[in-house]
């Protein structure tokens, strides 16, 4: 199916890459490195698989690392009350968040880039207010948070890697079987065809955005187990890496073309080469420069793909 056929192309990229690290840096498969690594970068896994649904509907929104930033500020002020309230309190700020992001775009119909990145603006802007921009220590005092971030079930799956697969299992199972998912990938391949049959535009483009402004916040919460403390910094840069994982995966810019597999592969790949990367030794500016090829080199496989099926 055409919404699915990048979904080949992501696995290649991914095959070729193990390939690679097979031969070259075989310390990768060592079973600790993998824990670490999936552990390490799930919560980016989970607002790529958010952050999805929005592009599916052919919008974009480049605020979800805010989002984590404030869903943790807010839940910060709670933890010394009460840590399942903080918990709550982080889950409810990435829903009221994401849904106001989607108001907002769909409301004033200003292209929902321009739109995100000010609201980045906000949501930082409020958090650094709200905590003084002091750091929050996820202490002993707080064991369900370390707990999320840091544990694993049955002693093998990272319980952030597990949230990842979860959700990215349950959004699949959405958009292949049911109306709604139908109606996601219709707002994001023809928004005119989707209106003159019926279906609410603006009401899908909003639960989405709802729906990734609550898995935002889930990453934040997961992060700041891994990392023992939550700081207005920690969700830098997670929207540009769920962008990437999720393109990477097959997910088009121009909506209504991809899956959550496909984001998942894009997960992995994105997982695998930070990881190849630090352990060859050869630092962030080489794994961000070659992040980016990898990036371009899919959008191009992708586009010649689609010229030559049309």
């Amino acid at each position: 199916m055409e919404k699915t056929q990048g979904l080949l192309i992501s696995a290649i990229i991914l095959a070729v890459l193990l390939l690679v690290s097979a031969v070259f840096i075989p310390k990768v498969f060592q079973p600790k490195n993998l824990e670490n690594l999936l552990r390490i970068y799930a919560p980016g896994g989970i607002v790529a698989v958010g952050l999805s649904l929005v592009i599916l509907t052919g919008e974009m929104d480049v605020s979800v690392g805010a989002i984590m930033t404030l869903a943790m500020a807010v839940a910060a002020k709670v933890y010394d009350i009460s840590e399942p309230g903080a918990l709550l309190t982080a889950c409810i700020t990435g829903i009221f968040a994401g849904f106001l992001n989607g108001i907002i775009v769909t409301k004033s119909k200003v292209a929902s880039l321009m739109i995100t990145i000010g609201m980045t603006s906000v949501y930082k802007g409020f958090a650094s207010i709200l905590v003084r921009a002091q750091k929050k220590y996820i202490t002993d005092l707080y064991p369900v948070t370390q707990r999320l971030g840091t544990g694993n079930i049955f002693k093998i799956i990272p319980i952030p890697l597990f949230f990842c697969l979860v959700f990215a299992l349950v959004f699949e199972i959405v958009l292949r079987k049911t109306k709604f998912g139908s109606w996601i990938y219709y707002t994001g391949a023809n928004k005119r065809a989707a209106w003159m049959s019926g279906v609410n535009i603006d009401r899908i483009k909003i639960v989405c955005f709802t729906i990734s402004g609550l898995l935002a916040a889930v990453s934040g919460v997961l992060l700041a187990g891994q990392l023992g403390s939550s700081t207005v910094q920690i969700g830098d840069g997670y929207d540009v890496t769920a962008i990437s994982m999720a393109v990477l995966g097959g997910i088009s810019l121009a909506g209504g073309k991809g899956t959550e597999v496909g984001t998942l592969l894009g997960f992995l790949t994105i997982s695998l080469l930070q990881n190849m990367m630090a352990i060859a030794g050869l630092g962030t500016y080489v794994s961000t420069t070659l992040k980016g090829v990898m990036i371009i080199l899919a959008v191009l496989l992708y586009g010649i793909t689609t010229v030559k099926k049309e």
